[in-house]
């Protein structure tokens, strides 16, 4: 039996999700392994980084970065199946759908996530159970994960009152996009599933799809796009 690789990451983190994703169409076992403070050591000592998600591999070699994770493994495994077009017109089309959706949809997918009351409890709950080793009860943690999250990655992002509309316009315009295109074909390219499909995997499924606020709005507005979401993480070769 091949021995599956370790992911460290969590089941809601932007990025984990879209290389989990892929691991499934690819038909690549994997072990998901929750990023713990001892996790994020190990992960630091061989990487020097903690950002997840972070790929062990059964020889002891190390991944980092899901757009080259993806790359190597359709070296490596180029036929199981191919998940990237053969055209290298439209390939090179797909890695600019996968660098927008992957980079430019994390700013809104942060403030949905943060800066509404629903999300905002809901996840922080979830930190404060998961993430951190600190003593102290629960609504404690509960302040510390909110006020860490949205100084860091919304505020810090650069997320202000006065363009607040335009960072929420982006999820909103890409829904409204990739319904249209569903509506037509089964994924973002054609009838396969390619790099620009994982690309909007990270942020559409474990945050837009999975968060209360923007889950809403991707139910009632773009039905499509949810459906893509789950026919995504379905996959298999």
């Amino acid at each position: 039996m091949t021995t599956p690789i370790i992911v460290y990451g969590t089941d809601c983190s932007y990025y984990t999700g879209k290389i989990e994703a892929y691991l499934k169409a690819k038909g690549i076992a994997y072990r998901l392994e929750p990023f713990t403070p001892a996790n994020m050591r190990r992960c630091a000592a061989h990487t020097g980084i903690t950002q997840i998600p972070q790929l062990e591999l059964s020889d002891g070699s190390w991944l980092i970065d899901t757009t080259l994770i993806m790359q190597h493994y359709e070296e490596a495994l180029p036929d199981r199946p191919a998940l990237r077009p053969s055209d290298p017109a439209a390939s090179f089309i797909a890695d600019l759908i996968e660098d927008f959706a992957d980079e430019w949809l994390w700013r809104p997918a942060m403030h949905y996530r943060w800066s509404f009351a629903g999300s905002a409890r809901l996840m922080s709950g979830w930190l404060a159970e998961h993430l951190t080793a600190m003593p102290g009860p629960q609504f404690l943690k509960r302040a510390y994960w909110y006020r860490r999250q949205l100084g860091v990655f919304v505020r810090g992002d650069g997320v202000t009152p006065a363009n607040r509309t335009g960072v929420e316009a982006a999820y909103l315009d890409s829904l409204r996009a990739l319904e249209a295109v569903f509506a037509e074909r089964p994924y973002v390219m054609g009838t396969r599933p390619c790099q620009a499909d994982f690309g909007f995997m990270a942020p559409m499924f474990r945050h837009f799809l999975c968060d209360p606020v923007p889950g809403r709005v991707m139910r009632n507005d773009a039905p499509g796009v949810h459906e893509w979401a789950a026919r995504m993480w379905n996959l298999s070769p």
